[in-house]
């Protein structure tokens, strides 16, 4: 049984997103397979993450590189204000705006 699961399942670590509308969301960013491989989307997707933790941003996905892009804002974009912890629904993967992730305490 557990190797069937082992198909199943794919590690990522979460990300608590929030974009220029107040939408929260949550971001899975995969990590490298058992073997240590790492795709250029999920590569370029964990830098982009990385990044957007400092800094507003909007990550694209570019076809022809085969992996995200990502744009800093220049502007300068006030800190957003993060909603109370509630039961509200929460949507999956970013939005194509622009969004500032927090790493998820439970990944942490």
């Amino acid at each position: 049984m557990a190797a069937e699961l082992d198909r199943e399942i794919t590690l990522a670590t979460l990300f608590l997103g929030i974009n220029r509308q107040d939408v929260v969301f949550l971001w899975p960013v995969k990590l490298p397979g058992p073997d240590g491989r790492h795709s250029e989307w999920h590569r370029s997707a964990a830098e982009a993450a990385d990044v957007a933790m400092k800094h507003w941003v909007r990550v694209t996905s570019n076809m022809s590189l085969g992996a995200y892009e990502v744009f800093q804002a220049e502007a300068n974009i006030p800190d957003p204000i993060w909603p109370a912890a509630t039961a509200s629904p929460i949507s999956i993967g970013p939005s194509r705006s622009s969004v500032l992730l927090r790493r998820c305490p439970a990944t942490s």
